[in-house]
């Protein structure tokens, strides 16, 4: 082809190169045919967040000093609560809005209200002020289920939380409280069973010492608070939430509320007794203005109150059968 005439054998050269290309593309003479550059990127990788620890706050006055014993079969603090300790901070904002879920093992550090139904919190851990709200609080909704949890009231100014959980359509088992003005406020159908409350706080209310109450009742037909321990602790000093805290009445029937009734409640099976080495008495069982159909049966005193019960404005109790102290000694009705 190449003859020593340049100018005769340049005339191929664009065929040359169309033969180059076409076995490029069909014989693939180097071996590139199919590659190409893959490019990978990583996605960025979070480190699972180390839990928080928190330390176990105990209100001013300690835990019980000795002394009897509880009676076998009655919650206490070591048998109640978290049966783990949660783990997870909860960050899903202060109101649970979603239906048909459940909060297992979270550490809550604020009030939670509840707009839902079918809502369970377990395993968990309260430790919140609220501004004198409940930490847990049904605002709307039905079956909401709290179990196997602990709350502590903290103070923010004097303000302690109003309750541990308030709630109508509920069920409420296994936690314990402590440092909250009350220990539960269940209304309408609630059950509360086999909880502990011991050392309430002393919020003050008008330059006054709160009064406590194990349980407060202001409205509802089909209120059972049944196996449950209360230790009174009227008499400590509750430097933590402003002054000295009011005295503990084991439950409190009273309609405050407008339009509030309460038609039926029934307080069964549960055992009340002083904090050791506290001082003062108590108003064991109180019902004021419209509490009708108050059943009070089964229940264990283990200390002597100024009454173990009191009428205010009409309220009523219907039945009040089988009361004991702890020695197995009868409790009369006293009002």
């Amino acid at each position: 082809m190449f003859n020593g005439q340049m100018g005769d054998d340049w005339k191929w050269l664009p065929l040359l190169l169309l033969v180059a290309a076409i076995a490029f593309l069909f014989f693939d003479p180097l071996g590139m045919k199919g590659s190409q550059v893959t490019y990978v990127i990583n996605p960025v990788i979070r480190a699972t967040p180390t839990p928080i620890p928190l330390p176990p706050v105990v209100p001013p006055g300690g835990p019980p000093p000795g002394g009897p014993p509880p009676i076998a079969g009655y919650p206490t603090y070591d048998t109640t609560g978290p049966k783990t300790a949660p783990q997870t901070p909860y960050a899903g904002g202060a109101i649970v809005n979603q239906s048909n879920v459940v909060l297992d093992g979270y550490i809550f550090s604020d009030c939670v209200q509840v707009v839902g139904d079918n809502i369970t919190i377990r395993n968990s851990r309260f430790q919140a002020s609220c501004n004198g709200a409940p930490m847990v609080w049904l605002r709307e909704g039905v079956n909401l289920i709290v179990e196997d949890s602990e709350f502590v009231g903290l103070k923010a100014g004097t303000g302690l939380p109003s309750a541990a959980v308030t709630c109508s359509s509920c069920t409420v088992q296994r936690n314990r409280v402590r440092g909250t003005i009350d220990g539960f406020d269940p209304n309408g159908t609630a059950q509360i069973i086999g909880n502990y409350v011991g050392q309430l706080g002393g919020g003050i209310v008008n330059g006054a010492p709160t009064q406590n109450a194990g349980f407060r009742v202001a409205d509802g037909a089909g209120v059972l608070i049944q196996n449950n321990s209360i230790e009174h602790d009227c008499g400590i000093s509750r430097t933590d939430s402003g002054g000295a805290g009011g005295c503990t009445a084991s439950a409190i029937f009273q309609p405050f509320c407008a339009g509030c009734s309460i038609g039926g409640a029934t307080l069964d099976n549960n055992y009340f007794r002083k904090w050791n080495g506290t001082t003062g008495s108590v108003t064991t069982v109180v019902t004021s203005d419209n509490s009708l159909n108050i059943k009070v049966n089964n229940n264990i005193f283990g200390d002597t109150p100024v009454a173990f019960c009191t009428l205010l404005n009409g309220g009523t109790i219907t039945e009040w059968t089988n009361n004991k102290r702890e020695d197995g000694t009868a409790v009369a009705k006293s009002c």
